[in-house]
């Protein structure tokens, strides 16, 4: 995905910048990728180690957070879910998920 163009969540492989006639935000020259898979990664760690976890209370705030759809403002989603992106418990939880990723890696190979 080299040239690849990001806007709104789609991607238009030709590197030409254009999606449907706009100006798309070239992804590589800006990080925004980076950037949005990593929070995706912190949000879905957070998400899933809750509700894998925490019981039946955590898998109902996690499907209250699904209902919620657009009708509130996505960080007061997340957080009413257990997810709260101003700590950095979700990011230090995606650090633990990718480290437990890699050790397992690593015995596989070695």
């Amino acid at each position: 995905m080299d040239n690849a163009i990001l806007h709104n969540n789609c991607f238009d492989a030709d590197g030409l910048g254009h999606v449907n006639g706009h100006k798309g935000i070239i992804a590589e020259d800006s990080g925004i990728l980076a950037l949005v898979l990593s929070l995706l990664l912190a949000i879905c760690s957070g998400l899933a180690q809750r509700v894998l976890s925490g019981g039946p209370a955590a898998a109902e705030a996690y499907l209250g957070f699904l209902k919620a759809g657009g009708s509130r403002y996505p960080l007061d989603a997340l957080r009413a879910a257990g997810v709260d992106l101003a700590t950095p418990a979700p990011v230090e939880t995606a650090f633990g998920v990718l480290e437990d990723l890699i050790e397992r890696l690593d015995a596989l190979v070695n």
